[in-house]
């Protein structure tokens, strides 16, 4: 006896087959980096309500279709791509969206299984947060410091840090911005000392 789970699973199956006819566009790739890039784009476009044109201008020229062949291989891509990572769907289930004369093509399907864990942290980045820190540089500098008396070198750190702006939509990438900013010794020392304690918390919590 098929339980009522089971045929609502099938529905949803046979519906999601239907949404990714147009994969069929993707066998036209020239390559897996190819491949690729049109699960990565139909991912990073994915809140858009339709295709980009920079990815219908891509697509047309590289796999040789149609606007609306490259529309509906975005639309198909993006939604094995969010079932993949949303239901945490292996190889085998993922191949069980693909239109069935592709089912079969198992290279496929493990190649988006691959591409999942770095969108599932994309996914944990784009979350509307705080600001993150992507990067920092620094240099000592030498400033000359005089009195009435003489003339001393003071060394300082210049500090540049590289910022990712606060989201404010899910659909867009937020923006970076650049910070630039002094540090004597002494408030270098107190900034390290501090950064220690911080460190010290966070291993005790993670053990």
């Amino acid at each position: 006896m098929i339980s009522n789970i089971s045929l609502l699973y099938f529905d949803c199956l046979i519906i999601a087959m239907a949404d990714t006819e147009g994969l069929v566009h993707i066998l036209k790739a020239p390559s897996k980096d190819a491949l690729q890039q049109i699960f990565k784009d139909a991912f990073n476009f994915r809140l858009r309500p339709t295709a980009p044109q920079s990815f219908i201008e891509s697509t047309t020229k590289g796999l040789q279709i149609s606007e609306a062949d490259a529309k509906q291989l975005f639309d198909a891509a993006r939604i094995i791509a969010q079932e993949a990572l949303f239901e945490g769907l292996e190889p085998q289930r993922i191949a069980s969206l693909f239109p069935v004369n592709m089912q079969k093509n198992g290279k496929l399907a493990t190649m988006i299984y691959e591409l999942v864990p770095t969108w599932k942290l994309q996914s944990i980045d784009e979350q509307v947060s705080l600001p993150r820190l992507v990067d920092f540089d620094w240099r000592i500098d030498i400033k000359t410091a005089s009195d009435s008396a003489s003339k001393m070198a003071v060394p300082t750190v210049l500090l540049q840090m590289k910022v990712r702006d606060t989201p404010t939509r899910t659909d867009q990438q937020p923006g970076e911005s650049i910070v630039n900013f002094e540090l004597t010794k002494e408030t270098l020392e107190t900034m390290l000392d501090g950064l220690g304690k911080i460190r010290d918390q966070l291993s005790s919590v993670a053990k």
